[in-house]
């Protein structure tokens, strides 16, 4: 927009006032709240200043428009699969003809779309759960800011996280998976923000791991050198992992997963034994670890400890723990233990791997060596793994913004900065802003400046470690898409200087006279001079 100031206000016939001429593209979406003050026809400012608009740039654009995009399950077609549904729409004089293409992973989907001008198409994509961030594009037109959305797995920020089952069971009651999932979707803080999905061992491929926030591994036996390879890159990746054992300890524990692991196992220790009646006569009890000792190098174990609170704990203490796999000691392992039993074995130890976190729980998940899972505490202290696998702080942290906008998130206090990165086309992260802690408020971070659409990442960051990690989208909103013109037939022209009165034109005041009189007399008097200087003859 540009104005500028010029000719007279019709309010007031003989004073010198202004009109404001701004040149503008019409776009009704910018104007209509602007325009709400005025009267159709006769915008006007208080003051007696006319506002004027004049047409500038092209008036008639093509313009096909991604309105908007997101996922859903897709039950009917398998548990590996989402349904991506997308909305298009066509402004211009002529109609679009193309493709839309959709790239998920190292899939690239292309589909024909046909769109007559003014028209509405939906499309839908069946995709596997292969990747977090999902492109789709359209080719170059007249607006490029609504040719390209990034559309992240679950719109409503899900925790996806896949349990691999290593020991399925026919009876609920007896199955790790049947307590694990009840414990995160009664445990979640709204419909559907947790998604947990069940995975047999024998059909679990890397390829199907990359959409999940945390991946359990729930009393399996030993997995492939190859998928092991892949789950250690995922975890450095950022990936959460949950290593339960059980049964399929086998007989040499110290050969257990051992490139997985965050520490070796040694053995199998027994507390007790079954009596007639399934009654144990022996057991330990789980026990807090201190929460000022120190952690490793990163703060998982720190901040799962901090989470746990007193009353679980209390809840945990009443569960008895009559079997459990030991642990080598070393120098990190007491920094990483966060709950041992009462006879100082390590119960749930939580180390750090890359960008990822690694747990391992030296019991089982289900009440095969404990009862835990029947205890109130073993909700809470699931979600907090959860949680803490996954680098998420919870809730505050918006899902998508519009460029510009400022971002306000929950701030944890141990952090010390906070570093946002882009996603680049290329799909590498490259960082865009680093913020102290110093200039924040103690409870929040505000972020600013994020003005290129596309996925950042947002991290809190102090003493070496990643106290909660999050994503948002900066997404041009759908109305900006939206291309119709307001109507101004009804505006007055501008007016011109020639059509002024004499008595409307502003007086002069009498010193330029003065001035321009006393001017002339000054010419003249040279003149004179000039004259008597001449020589006679």
């Amino acid at each position: 927009r540009s104005a500028k100031a010029s000719a007279r206000s019709a309010s007031s016939p003989r004073g010198w006032c202004r009109t404001i001429v701004a040149l503008t593209d019409l776009q009704a979406t910018g104007w209509r709240r602007a325009l709400e003050p005025f009267h159709e026809g006769d915008y006007r400012l208080p003051g007696g200043i006319d506002v004027q608009l004049e047409p500038f740039g092209a008036q008639s654009l093509n313009n096909t428009a991604i309105v908007s995009a997101h996922f859903e399950p897709a039950p009917d077609i398998g548990s590996q699969r989402l349904r991506l549904h997308v909305e298009f729409r066509h402004q211009g004089e002529r109609g679009f003809r193309g493709h839309v293409t959709v790239h998920h992973g190292d899939n690239e989907i292309k589909s024909w779309l046909e769109i007559a001008p003014g028209q509405v198409e939906r499309r839908a994509f069946i995709l596997p759960i292969e990747a977090a961030v999902t492109v789709v594009e359209l080719p170059d037109d007249d607006l490029l800011a609504d040719n390209r959305r990034l559309v992240r797995m679950s719109d409503r920020g899900a925790l996806r996280v896949a349990v691999v089952n290593g020991a399925p069971r026919p009876v609920p009651r007896k199955d790790e998976a049947f307590f694990l999932t009840r414990a995160l979707e009664i445990g979640a803080e709204r419909s559907g923000s947790v998604q947990v999905d069940i995975l047999a061992l024998d059909r679990v491929e890397a390829s199907k791991l990359a959409g999940y926030d945390v991946v359990i591994l729930a009393n399996v036996s030993e997995l492939p050198a190859l998928l092991r390879q892949e789950l250690n890159k995922k975890v450095e990746a950022g990936l959460g992992l949950l290593v339960a054992v059980g049964d399929g300890l086998g007989e040499n524990p110290s050969e257990y997963l051992t490139d997985l692991l965050p520490h070796r196992l040694i053995g199998l220790h027994r507390h007790g034994e079954a009596s007639g009646n399934d009654q144990r006569t022996s057991a330990v009890r789980v026990e807090r670890v201190p929460s000022d000792r120190p952690s490793s190098d990163d703060s998982g174990a720190d901040v799962l400890r901090k989470a746990l609170t007193d009353e679980v704990i209390g809840s945990l203490r009443r569960g008895k723990v009559w079997q459990a796999a030991l642990v080598a000691p070393s120098v990190a392992l007491s920094a990483d233990t966060v709950l041992r039993f009462e006879d100082g074995a390590p119960a749930l130890v939580v180390s750090s791997r890359g960008s990822g976190k690694v747990a391992l729980w030296t019991t089982t998940l289900d009440c095969d060596w404990n009862d835990l899972a029947l205890h109130p505490g073993y909700l809470p202290l699931i979600q907090s793994l959860m949680t803490t696998l996954s680098a998420r702080s919870g809730a505050g942290v918006p899902e998508r913004i519009e460029p510009g906008h400022t971002v306000v998130i929950p701030r944890q206090i141990e952090a010390s900065r906070l570093v946002i990165s882009r996603r680049t086309r290329a799909g590498q992260f490259e960082q865009a802003q680093v913020i102290d802690a110093t200039a924040m408020d103690a409870s929040r971070w505000e972020v600013e400046g994020l003005v290129i659409p596309g996925l950042y990442t947002i991290e809190e960051q102090g003493a070496g470690s990643t106290w909660s990690r999050s994503s948002i989208v900066v997404q041009v909103p759908a109305s900006e898409s939206d291309l119709s013109v307001i109507k101004t037939q009804s505006r007055a022209p501008l007016s011109h200087p020639s059509d002024w009165s004499l008595a409307d034109r502003p007086k002069v005041p009498v010193w330029s006279f003065a001035l321009l009189m006393l001017l002339v007399l000054l010419v003249f008097e040279g003149l004179l001079l000039m004259r008597n200087r001449e020589p006679t003859r």
